[in-house]
């Protein structure tokens, strides 16, 4: 159930990306499940500490994660579709969170499309995230995503369901 990309663009697995998944080292493997894929810790390793670096040296925000984004969770609600598009006009990058499948009126944004509620540690790790999903699944997210490098969580709910129940 994993889908990370822009709206419309079919993804290819690059030759080296598959060479890399193709190496078999006994003893070193690791299984993402989110992506379905094996890969060898002496690649993954090396490889997140050079990326890390390398963000780092460009002023990305941080070590771990991908700080310089903005998770925007139920981003295909009502308020997602106009604070994406507002959200990429001024410079950051925003990774989309639906269980819903990619919102094509947000083509700026790159999507994941996950679960919060059964799968919390899917979610890649930021630092900031705007909540827009049913507010009361925020509190049980709280503990997972800070202990995945989330630093600032914007809830974002409505009174209507307590003052519009029995309207």
């Amino acid at each position: 159930i994993y889908r990370s990309g822009r709206v419309g663009v079919e993804e290819k697995t690059s030759r080296l990306a598959r060479w890399i998944q193709s190496v078999e080292i006994p003893g070193t493997m690791m299984h993402f499940r989110t992506a379905n894929i094996r890969v060898s810790a002496l690649f993954t390793i090396p490889l997140g500490l050079a990326t890390g670096l390398l963000a780092s040296a460009i002023a990305v925000g941080g070590f771990i994660g991908v700080p310089g984004m903005i998770y925007v969770l139920g981003a295909t609600s009502l308020v997602g579709r106009y604070l994406i598009p507002r959200l990429a006009a001024a410079g950051h990058g925003v990774l989309a969170v639906s269980r819903r499948p990619a919102d094509a009126s947000s083509p700026e944004a790159r999507w994941f499309r996950g679960d919060v509620v059964r799968e919390p540690a899917a979610i890649p790790p930021a630092r900031t995230a705007v909540h827009l999903a049913p507010l009361w699944l925020a509190p049980p997210l709280v503990e997972t995503l800070a202990a995945s490098g989330l630093r600032r969580l914007i809830a974002f709910g409505s009174t209507s369901r307590s003052t519009k129940e029995r309207s």
